[in-house]
């Protein structure tokens, strides 16, 4: 009955609306069997609560019975995005604040920042220096985030290369140096012409057999 709805099951569990209403712009609408449904995309509160009244209407348009009301909805989650002016020392602060910080770019680009004292709310910091704050209820819960952020990432700005895969290999490159540094190592016979390797052909010839096994 629905002219800009989808439902597949096998795919997702909430049936998903989306209309060209002016009231909705760039908003989503996704209505479970349980009777609970879920609007995203607003820009602000008031967006927000102007697309939940105008969804309600859609759905009551259907003959829905008994009708839908809209006394029930709530804000229960705010994104919010910020930028800094210096890229980050994203390895820095996993190491001062490995409790509530996971960084791990092999799986994901970005640190993130979960604390259980926040009570669900979630940051994410990339190297470029873009946050992204989720999981506020209201706008106090962004600017208090927002402060924390700038005050814990200060003492980690990141003076090096700004391209993100070299710092990468950079940082990779380091690593490798500090496992090897504690002691002195000698590989006799493995660089022909040399009898004792530097660290940095011990570093080229690992990444090589990582390389050839992948």
């Amino acid at each position: 009955k629905l002219r800009h709805a989808e439902f597949n099951p096998k795919r997702f569990a909430a049936m998903t609306i989306r209309t060209r209403s002016k009231k909705c712009s760039s908003t989503t609408c996704l209505v479970f069997a349980s009777g609970r449904a879920v609007v995203t995309g607003a820009a602000n509160e008031e967006a927000s609560m102007s697309a939940c009244k105008a969804y309600v209407d859609i759905l009551n348009d259907t003959g829905i019975d008994p009708p839908l009301t809209q006394n029930n909805w709530k804000i229960q989650n705010i994104v919010a995005t910020g930028q800094f002016d210096h890229t980050i020392n994203l390895y820095a602060i996993q190491r001062k604040h490995s409790h509530v910080a996971n960084y791990d770019p092999s799986l994901f680009p970005g640190l993130i920042w979960k604390d259980a004292a926040w009570n669900g709310k979630k940051l994410l910091i990339f190297r470029s220096g873009k946050c992204v704050l989720t999981g506020a209820k209201n706008y106090r819960n962004i600017e208090e985030m927002w402060k924390f952020t700038q005050k814990m990432v200060a003492p980690h700005q990141d003076t090096g290369t700004s391209s993100s895969s070299v710092y990468h290999a950079e940082t990779k490159r380091k690593r490798k140096r500090s496992i090897l540094a504690g002691g002195k190592l000698e590989i006799k016979g493995a660089f022909p012409g040399e009898e004792e390797a530097s660290l940095d052909q011990i570093c080229s010839e690992i990444e090589g057999i990582e390389k050839s096994i992948q």
